[in-house]
């Protein structure tokens, strides 16, 4: 059964007990800001309608378009978090947080 083993390792990361591995952080984060910013120069009509039409489709009253259009300012804001807030982060939305587990055969 995973879900132990998920939720042992999960634990781990929340209590601190396993480090953050901060380089990795930092060059996921960074490597997600270079996509954009190629996107941006070699297909700038999809990475504007990727924000604007789910925007069109299921904000009623427009107000969350000015933040879907702020992701490298997120970004840097996430790249200068340290190894505690991601720990907590863990804790809150992935050890803590309700689950459901589906099982196929």
């Amino acid at each position: 059964d995973i879900k132990p083993l998920l939720f042992k390792v999960l634990g781990e990361v929340a209590d601190g007990t396993a480090a953050i591995q901060m380089p990795r952080m930092q060059s996921v984060l960074t490597r997600m800001k270079l996509n954009i910013e190629d996107q941006a120069e070699n297909q700038p009509e999809d990475l504007f309608l990727d924000v604007c039409i789910p925007n069109f489709l299921y904000d009623v009253d427009g107000s969350k378009l000015s933040s879907a259009l702020k992701e490298m300012e997120r970004l840097d804001c996430l790249l200068a978090k340290d190894a505690l807030f991601w720990s907590d982060l863990a804790k809150r939305m992935l050890v803590e947080a309700p689950c459901v587990v589906v099982i196929g055969e």
